[in-house]
């Protein structure tokens, strides 16, 4: 009996760090979700200037976590995320609302990937 208190404890703390990965990487996305609501908001408005400044800190809040979602994610979602963080940043250069629109849904709907691939549920298991 003795013999299954660590295995159980090691996979009762492996879960708890499944756990914790889940939920911090649900709140980063989310809180970069929301930051594109000032993308869109300002694009909205025509205002570029800040429609420019809030994308660019938006990808550089995206850049300064890279170090930890490339330990834990695969790097294919976030180069395809990497990629949209730029197109969106070159629509907003150019002042292109039909573009701006397009990229920021690509980018909310990779950010919503990248949180539902960490979850833990059957087929991310299996």
């Amino acid at each position: 009996m003795r013999a299954l208190y660590v295995p159980l404890a090691l996979l009762a703390g492996l879960f708890i760090l499944a756990m914790a990965n889940s939920s911090y990487v649900t709140a980063q996305t989310e809180a970069w979700t929301s930051q594109l609501s000032a993308v869109e908001t300002a694009a909205a408005g025509e205002d570029w200037p800040a429609a420019l400044e809030a994308a660019q800190a938006a990808y550089q809040s995206w850049q300064a976590r890279q170090f930890y979602f490339h330990s834990v994610i695969h790097h294919d979602e976030l180069d395809e995320a990497e990629a949209y963080y730029l197109q969106l940043l070159t629509a907003c250069r150019l002042q292109d609302p039909l573009e701006t629109a397009l990229h920021l849904a690509e980018l909310r709907s990779q950010l919503r990937l990248l949180a539902e691939l960490e979850e833990l549920s059957i087929p991310n298991v299996l």
